[in-house]
């Protein structure tokens, strides 16, 4: 389906290009504001797709990110920034209900075009936080998806837990939800471990809960962030501990080959950074209303890798 989109953009793109006069590419200007940035392996593949975007469609781009991996009140104060640069567009990601609502009403009021990827508000927060539509997964799908998947696979007993690296991200939390959920149907108890996004601080913190909590049968990561803290050291010191995780990148699927890794959803960050900007153009070019697209889910195990 996703491919049968990006088709149907280029097609109507070019076509428009070619038979239409239209305003000069220099001058569409766009930013995308995430709230992690390059220093997450995660975040460069997603940099990577609005780059490309940039690449096919002539625009400007300017990426912002905060210094520190989910500094809401930094990320504000960036997207404010774009928004006083007046752009023909914006993608946002909005890792929080209340925090962007103010500006989000700003933008709207000065006709701003604002597109959510990766992330977006949960259900009753929407109508505070005006914007167009959302290019990501459906966290809360997906956490009860890659859960009943890794019962089902390997037959999990007792309790697991779930480590959040950044506390209180509303996507992390609804994969962790998600996850909470699904076990639970099979009494299974399930734990929420805050990791921080230090790297030696997540080991520690995660090799204290085990040391207290030896009966726990699995972990979840919810972003690739924890599986480079301490999905090495989780093989090396606990074999038969089952891990699983969000995200795709080059060491998640070295743990998968490794079999320390069982699975890995894979939400597209690419087609996420993308889309937003393809979208956002043909919104300013020709007043196509953005769609919602659903960049997820599939799954990454040992017998798919390479497949897709």
């Amino acid at each position: 389906m996703l491919r049968i989109i990006y088709l149907l953009v280029l097609v109507i793109f070019f076509g428009c290009q070619k038979n239409n006069q239209v305003q000069n590419k220099s001058e569409q200007h766009y930013f995308l504001v995430s709230h992690a940035g390059p220093g997450d392996p995660f975040w460069n593949i997603v940099f990577s797709g609005a780059k490309e975007a940039q690449r096919v469609l002539g625009i400007n781009l300017q990426i912002l990110a905060p210094e520190t991996a989910n500094d809401i009140a930094r990320q504000v104060e960036l997207l404010d920034a774009a928004i006083a640069a007046k752009p023909q567009g914006i993608a946002l990601s909005i890792p929080d209900d209340q925090a962007f609502s103010r500006s989000l009403k700003e933008a709207k009021k000065q006709g701003i075009p604002v597109i959510a990827f990766n992330t977006h508000p949960n259900a009753h927060a929407k109508a505070n936080n005006p914007y167009l539509a959302f290019i990501g997964m459906d966290d809360i799908i997906a956490g009860q998806k890659l859960a009943g998947e890794i019962s089902a696979t390997n037959g999990l007993k007792d309790r697991v837990v779930v480590a959040i690296h950044q506390a209180g991200h509303v996507g992390l939390e609804r994969r962790y939800l998600g996850i909470k959920n699904e076990l639970e149907k099979n009494n299974i108890m399930v734990d929420k471990l805050d990791v921080s996004v230090d790297a030696a601080q997540a080991q520690q913190i995660i090799q204290s809960y085990l040391q207290k909590n030896s009966n726990t049968s699995a972990i979840f990561f919810v972003g690739s962030f924890g599986i480079h803290a301490a999905s090495r050291m989780l093989q090396k010191e606990y074999p038969k501990l089952l891990q699983a995780s969000f995200d795709i990148t080059p060491l998640t699927l070295e743990q998968i080959k490794n079999n320390a890794l069982s699975m890995s959803v894979d939400q597209q960050p690419f087609m996420q950074g993308y889309m937003a900007l393809i979208e956002l153009d043909l919104k300013s070019r020709f007043a196509l209303a953005p769609a919602d697209i659903n960049t997820g889910m599939a799954f990454i195990q040992k017998n798919n890798i390479g497949v897709r």
